[in-house]
């Protein structure tokens, strides 16, 4: 489990602050977090992760430098097109989603397309595989609030 559900469980742990990526490094991210790891604390969560983005889009405007948009390059200096033949060898890359860790793995053979890639979205583990445990014991009319305090993304199970 990851993102607002897991930080609901207590657990004070965000990719922006564990492994900043991108300005992050640079911007005061608050990790928001609660005690019972209830529908409740995951709905207060992330009502209060709303407050948080908002707050770090102020500093990340008051940050941005002056000038023109910089344009992706290459390694070698080039500019970057769909058609660039991607470095040989593989790369995951973490990032912090409304939802949790989105997880990217792209392995390439040196071509312009890549050879493989995965992407696991942050909603797989805590809808199939958590659900059944939050279940148990678990009043059946109860069942639509556990489900839907989890913020399931159906696309995310399938990639």
């Amino acid at each position: 489990m990851t993102g607002p559900n897991l930080r609901a469980t207590g657990v004070e742990f965000d990719v922006r602050k564990a492994v900043p990526y991108e300005a992050y490094d640079e911007i005061d991210v608050n990790v928001i977090t609660a005690k019972k790891g209830d529908a409740y604390s995951r709905i207060l969560c992330r009502r209060n992760e709303i407050e948080e983005s908002l707050n770090i889009v102020e500093q990340a405007l008051d940050k941005m430098p002056n000038g023109p948009i910089a344009e992706k390059k290459t390694r070698s200096g080039k500019k970057f097109t769909p058609f660039s033949h991607l470095p040989k060898g593989e790369a995951i890359r973490l990032v912090e989603s409304a939802r949790g860790e989105l997880c990217f793995h792209v392995v390439s053979d040196g071509k312009h397309k890549p050879y493989r890639v995965k992407i696991r979205g942050p909603t797989f583990d805590s809808i199939l595989v958590t659900m059944p445990k939050l279940l148990k014991a678990t009043w059946t009319a109860d069942i639509p609030v556990v489900y839907w305090s989890l913020d399931n993304c159906p696309a995310d199970h399938d990639r």
